[in-house]
């Protein structure tokens, strides 16, 4: 191990807030890791959907046996594609790669986000769009975005 001395270094000012770990990470031994110790998980894009429900437990799982509420860890899914006009995908993925594309309306992706969040106890979703451009973050912000609002409260008030 190889160590630097930083003489008169200038270290900054404090944060405002505790800076979280998270980590992205599909294996069983860092699963568990992330329910001992992280503060937020981030499934991995290229881990397949069916591999996300048992992820969930394990982190659940590890959390409880180190004295930790699960719901202390926040999740985050990636959802990839685009907010099109026409409905192509209509149902929330549930096998496959996390990098196929959702294609679809505002009103379907806003069915989707809800379920990921009620159904795949996600709190947080980061949209990665198909392809970058203005219009499709816009869209995403503007109509999908208050319809999701909208879902996730409707499936909260039938809980």
């Amino acid at each position: 191990m190889m160590r630097y001395s930083l003489t008169d270094a200038q270290t900054g000012p404090a944060p405002a807030h505790d800076i979280g770990i998270w980590l992205g990470a599909v294996g069983p031994r860092m699963l568990n890791l992330i329910g001992r110790k992280a503060d937020g998980w981030i499934a991995p894009l290229g881990s397949g959907y069916e591999t996300k429900p048992a992820g969930q437990d394990r982190i659940d799982a590890a959390a409880q046996a180190a004295g930790r509420k699960p719901t202390d860890i926040r999740r985050v899914i990636q959802p990839v594609g685009a907010v099109t006009d026409s409905v192509q995908t209509r149902e929330r993925p549930s096998i496959g790669p996390g990098t196929q594309p959702i294609l679809t309306t505002p009103e379907v992706w806003a069915r989707i986000i809800a379920e990921f969040v009620h159904e795949g106890r996600f709190d947080t979703i980061n949209f990665v769009p198909q392809h970058e451009d203005v219009e499709q973050l816009t869209r995403f912000a503007t109509e999908v975005i208050p319809a999701a609002r909208a879902a996730i409260a409707a499936y909260r008030q039938h809980e």
